[in-house]
């Protein structure tokens, strides 16, 4: 096979490859979900999306406005049951997709964030 020929197949496979992670990153944006749950749904490398979502981001102009992660929402909250401020049972954070967070108190807020985050 000469060298010209393996270029070629380089190239084909390359934009094979290409094409698959422009469209899951494309499929990513209009998910909700984070990058890591979208890989791990779909049973993909995420590495590899991260290299490609950063390769499209910064191929093109406009792209890193597209390519953006999706703004997050704050939703309005209701108290169900008032609690007292003299209570030590601490804060309940139940999510959307069913995981709970309980024992919230003033000493592990943060890491409660830095847990959502990644979420």
């Amino acid at each position: 096979m000469s060298s010209s020929q393996h270029a070629k197949i380089q190239t084909i496979s390359t934009l094979s490859r290409q094409d698959f992670w422009q469209q899951h990153v494309q499929q990513w944006l209009q998910s909700s979900q984070s990058k890591s749950a979208y890989c791990r749904d779909r049973g993909l490398k995420y590495h590899q999306f991260i290299y490609w979502h950063s390769r499209f981001a910064s191929s093109e102009p406009g792209a890193e406005q597209r390519l953006a992660v999706p703004a997050k929402r704050f939703v309005t909250v209701a108290v169900a049951n008032p609690v007292s401020t003299t209570s030590s049972a601490g804060l309940r954070l139940s999510l959307p997709n069913g995981t709970c967070i309980e024992g919230i108190n003033s000493q592990s807020v943060e890491w409660v964030g830095a847990l959502i985050s990644q979420l």
